[in-house]
């Protein structure tokens, strides 16, 4: 009986000897960093407090799943690695040597030996990946004659909030596509009435599903500005010919040549093609026409047997639809810098008289003021409240009337 009791007290001294070295403590962790992160977001700091072990790794874990996405002795947890589209919590841990199944990869329930795991914290990771584009045709470069479209395909995109865009070659933000085609991954790109020069297309992704292209992000903005949890793909560059490849020394166009519809709108109304018709519109209905896949500015004809270097339509008001009438010279206009900060300078060959309007890309009429014998006018834009954003300048003189188009930073 001695001897029984003997072994048992040696057995429960083992026991308490045993455990007593098992002495861990997870902590407490905390952040004051928001809950919600994705691809290019930076890493969340956490702070740990009243943990006890020798050794000390924070651990992601895949809610539901229990499944360990990340090990790591920082407390700048960086999420860039682990994928989108789901929940995850972090914890500290702390144990002892000798703890087995402690890998990426492993079933925190695999975990054996001495450890303890802190409180939890909650993040959501949503998806901002804008995908990879090119052209329908394949490639990511062409060349191509004004008043042409571009058909470009996404691919992967994996994103709370798509959307497609063009930017100018410094990257600022000329246009968004519609609502509608934010989501498609085969779409089109409208050049009509768009100057020679070259153009970026681009595809968007927001991890926040409130985000909206035109509000968050906004015409004039540039891409190379970073923001969080918002990313842009590969550009596709677009390269418009105004002359289409012809001589541009050549006086007359054997068939053809593009050019522009100048519209006179009167009062507040703007100029825009629609089924290949010139239309004055209100101020008012400039977005459902954009919506309705109408663009801003006049429509481009082919005229045949005109001046290659020199050539206009003018159309003159009805009440929505405008026809074509006489042929006059292309304007002499132009404007610089552009893209601008604070001002820009109209020059002209020649002094002439006639009326300066500036229209913001929603048809807002910003300026409408009358030139007297001038051929250099500078326009300063906080004079008239304008802001950064994309903007037209149209200027009517007896012999013409012309509109360009400007970027305010």
């Amino acid at each position: 009986m001695k001897k029984l009791l003997l072994n048992s007290l040696a057995i429960l001294a083992f026991w308490i000897n045993a455990n007593s070295q098992c002495n861990v403590n997870g902590g407490n962790i905390t952040t004051a960093a928001l809950t919600v992160t994705c691809d290019n977001a930076p890493p969340i700091p956490v702070s740990l407090s009243q943990n006890i072990g020798t050794n000390s790794v924070f651990v992601v874990i895949k809610q539901n799943a229990e499944k360990i996405e990340l090990l790591t002795t920082s407390s700048n947890i960086d999420f860039s690695e682990i994928e989108a589209g789901g929940v995850y919590r972090i914890q500290h841990l702390s144990y002892e040597n000798g703890i087995n199944g402690l890998t990426v990869g492993a079933n925190i329930s695999n975990i054996s030996g001495c450890f303890d795991f802190s409180n939890s914290i909650f993040i959501t990771k949503f998806a901002s990946n804008p995908g990879v584009i090119e052209l329908q045709s394949g490639g990511t470069q062409t060349t191509i004659c004004s008043n042409k479209t571009v058909s470009v395909v996404r691919n992967s995109g994996a994103a709370e909030r798509l959307f497609w865009f063009y930017t100018d070659n410094q990257g600022n933000i000329i246009d968004f596509l519609g609502a509608s085609q934010h989501f498609s991954n085969e779409t089109s790109f409208d050049f009509s009435n768009i100057p020679s020069g070259e153009y970026h297309i681009y595809s968007g992704g927001s991890s926040r599903p409130e985000f909206f292209p035109g509000f968050d992000l906004v015409i004039g903005d540039n891409v190379n500005d970073e923001e969080f949890c918002l990313q842009f793909s590969n550009p596709i560059i677009v390269t418009i010919e105004s002359d289409c490849g012809g001589n541009p020394d050549d006086e007359t166009d054997e068939e053809c040549v593009e050019v522009l519809d100048n519209i006179t709108c009167r009062g507040k109304k703007v100029a825009m093609c629609k089924n290949n018709v010139s239309i004055c519109v209100s101020s008012k209905r400039v977005n459902r026409e954009l919506n309705s896949g109408a663009v801003l500015g006049a429509c481009a004809r082919c005229v045949e047997n005109v001046n290659l270097r020199s050539a206009s339509v003018i159309i003159t008001e009805t009440d929505e639809v405008d026809s074509q009438s006489d042929i006059l010279e292309l304007d002499e206009f132009s404007l610089f810098p552009n893209p601008s900060i604070d001002e820009i300078t109209i020059t002209s060959k020649s002094k002439f008289n006639g009326k300066i309007y500036v229209y913001s890309i929603s048809g807002k009429q910003m300026l409408n003021q009358i030139i007297k014998a001038n051929s250099n006018l500078k326009l300063k834009f906080s004079d008239y409240n304008i802001v950064s954003g994309f903007y037209f300048i149209k200027i009517d003189t007896k012999r013409n009337s012309v509109t360009k188009r400007f970027i305010v930073k």
